[in-house]
């Protein structure tokens, strides 16, 4: 018999905005040849209350453990500060480092915008400021999947520490296949920041448009890349992401191979990369601008294990097409992750901006407001992208002034399935020659995501600004996040008995309607199970219509599959949103169970009855975060839910705490009828 626990997956909300931002690179100095870099600081404050901000220089190679003071300043409600030059005017300084950024309001936005201002043309990137706990944990890589070296385009690697402590960080240059093409370590002061200026040379590797770098520190960190082309001196950036930030279904919101505005020609190269050891065949789907597409035109790309795939000007060369823009959507049976450069290729050489994919589980919500800072048309021309990979929409666009104040606001119709560009957007909105925050909420209708291009006018140089999501949410009222591909996880089933069970789950996928998990239940036999949901289209409750689970062992050779199919759906609890106190009823339903080993058969279900104890609850567990190291204790915010169903003449109950970062139960406890009690618990995640 298998174990009872049940993984947990739900929708995903991340908050936004903390308390503490990290813009990992910063700098008023020179650069190779004639070049010389300055970093614009951009303050944006979505909410109604003007707030206050603190900003640190965090100098290149120093122990900044004593903080340096702080300079204040104010961000009114609804606006913006753009401090331009940073290091030298608001903090008295030249080099480079880190910034450090923190408020007493959580929902400040924080980015940058670092750049080469030549004698006639600018050319820059845009540098997102980072919450502290999206930093890389000790021991965990993070993955860089654009990194060059060449005569045309070189990458730079900075990386800052989040923390007072000092350790070291590695970085390991990989060509396509995985291989080791050089490493290079560098210490890492408290609050330390440094940069590796040309990695693939610097590692002692062959040159090279196509590599990868893997990041792995002794402490928290944050890391970018920084790739710049060797003629015109323009840099696009990339920040290290994480394997939870892989998904089997990712979304790019923008590709071209076309004329863009100023005599610009762009053309997308795109990188994609295998998280997993597994080869897999990967779908692109391809979205005209402008048109509603149900049935996109598409084609596969095969990847190894670990592999890293170049696909350079994507929309010639897999679906040749020469005149032509567009979203595309990216599709594997396991976890993946892809950046996008787009660029203006002229004889001097190129400008562009780099673009990661998301995933499909992190688009905007109907209810949602995606708020885009630092869209200007002072100096610069801003497109507004939209990407709609289902039901249409009506979204209104807001734009705010830097002092808060709304300047104009429209409505635009967004097609079902297709990818809509507002061309100079402030046009559009009537208000010509200034600057702000957009906020964009949609009338109902299907999931989005949306980007602003801002391109100075210098240069033809864009930059991408991606959404900050305020997610609606009640009061009191929380989401919890989705587990992702690649996920590893150990139980110990009936932890307080005196022959407790150690079960092993990994998950292979993750997306709305389907989770696939593999699980080693471990001694004489080791299961293999893979399950897949079909949620509900709709509505608040979560519930599954058919599971289907294939079973088989190294004692007996034997293979089967069992489906499960439920009329109708068996409901389980709440879909995205938890609040505290809410209960729920899950009448019986008709199961029918259909197996070629055993036979089928057909039943009720229990009936059930839940409720959400709590949300916000924390909880120490001793867990081994990492192969081979020792458990040590981990605090996990939970959701707690409580379900009671029927048992002979009396009733069990099932308490469980879900972790609201991982999206899994990490403690259950059911106890019988008869006051007999089984307890599991999480031991291992990574």
């Amino acid at each position: 018999m298998r174990a009872s626990i049940v993984v947990f997956t739900v929708a995903a909300a991340a908050p936004l905005g903390a308390a503490r931002w990290f813009v990992p690179g910063a700098a008023h100095s020179p650069g190779v040849g004639s070049a010389f870099w300055r970093t614009d600081l951009i303050l944006a404050n979505p909410g109604s209350v003007p707030v206050t901000a603190t900003v640190r220089l965090l100098r290149a190679g120093a122990d900044n453990s004593r903080l340096p003071d702080p300079v204040s300043l104010a961000v009114p409600a609804g606006g913006q500060v753009v401090n331009q030059d940073v290091v030298a005017t608001l903090l008295g300084g030249e080099g480079s480092g880190a910034l450090l950024v923190e408020s007493p309001a959580d929902g400040l936005l924080v980015s940058s915008r670092t750049y080469n201002a030549r004698a006639d043309r600018i050319y820059g990137m845009l540098l997102p400021g980072l919450p502290e706990d999206q930093a890389i944990p000790p021991g965990e890589k993070g993955h860089l999947i654009w990194a060059a070296g060449s005569g045309s385009l070189r990458t730079n690697v900075g990386f800052a520490g989040t923390t007072g402590r000092t350790g070291s960080v590695t970085l390991q240059v990989r060509g396509t296949s995985g291989q080791l093409l050089g490493s290079v370590t560098r210490a890492l002061l408290p609050y330390g920041q440094t940069q590796v200026n040309d990695v693939v040379a610097s590692v002692g590797a062959v040159p090279t448009d196509v590599a990868r770098v893997e990041v792995t520190g002794t402490v928290p960190l944050l890391a970018f890349a920084s790739t710049i082309d060797g003629q015109t001196g323009d840099p696009f950036a990339t920040v290290a992401q994480r394997a939870r930030d892989g998904a089997s279904e990712l979304v790019l919101a923008s590709s071209a191979h076309a004329d863009g505005g100023g005599a610009s020609r762009f053309r997308t190269d795109l990188r994609l990369f295998n998280l997993s050891g597994w080869e897999v065949a990967v779908r692109l789907a391809f979205y005209p601008r402008g048109e509603s597409t149900a049935a996109p035109e598409s084609v596969d790309v095969t990847l190894a294990g670990g592999e890293l795939k170049a696909l350079e000007d994507v929309l010639l060369s897999s679906f040749g097409k020469e005149a032509a823009a567009g979203a595309l959507t990216i599709s594997s049976p396991r976890s993946l992750l892809a950046v996008s450069r787009t660029y203006d290729r002229t004889d001097a050489g190129t400008a562009g901006l780099g673009l990661p994919a998301v995933s499909r589980l992190g688009l905007v919500e109907p209810a949602d407001t995606a708020v885009l800072p630092f869209v200007s048309d002072s100096g610069f021309r801003t497109n507004v992208i939209f990407f709609l990979p289902g039901a249409g929409s009506i979204a209104t666009l807001t734009l705010k002034g830097d002092d808060g104040g709304t300047l104009a606001s429209r409505d635009v119709e967004l097609p079902a399935d297709s990818m809509q560009q507002i061309d100079d957007v402030f046009g559009w909105l009537g208000v010509p020659g200034v600057s702000g925050t957009m906020e964009v909420r949609s009338a109902g209708g299907g999931k989005y995501w949306v980007v602003a291009t801002v391109i100075d006018e210098s240069s033809n140089d864009p930059i991408h600004v991606g959404p900050a999501v305020r997610r609606a949410l009640p009061d009191g009222c929380v989401r919890i996040a989705w587990p992702w591909g690649g996920l590893e996880l150990t139980y110990l089933y009936d932890a307080t008995s005196t022959d407790p069970k150690r079960v092993s789950w990994s998950f292979d996928r993750v997306t709305e309607t389907v989770t696939n998990t593999l699980q080693n239940q471990g001694g004489a036999v080791a299961f293999f199970s893979g399950e897949t949901y079909r949620i509900l289209d709709s509505g608040p409750l979560r519930g599954f219509r058919e599971l289907g689970e294939s079973w088989g062992g190294t004692v007996s050779t034997t293979r089967w599959t069992e489906g499960r199919s439920y009329s109708p759906a068996l409901l389980t609890g709440p879909w995205t949103t938890w609040c505290p106190g809410v209960t729920w009823n899950a009448p019986s339903v008709q199961m029918t169970v259909t197996d070629p080993f055993y036979g089928g058969s057909v039943s009720q279900t229990a009936p059930e009855t839940g409720e959400v104890v709590a949300v916000e609850e924390p909880l120490i567990l001793s867990i081994s975060t990492a192969p081979g190291l020792e458990p040590a204790p981990v605090t996990f915010r939970t959701v707690h839910r409580k379900t009671t169903r029927p048992e002979g003449s009396g009733t069990s109950t099932t308490e469980a705490w879900i972790s609201m970062e991982h999206g899994i139960v990490v403690k259950q406890v059911t106890t019988g009828a008869s006051g007999a009690s089984s307890t599991s618990v999480l031991t291992a995640l990574y």
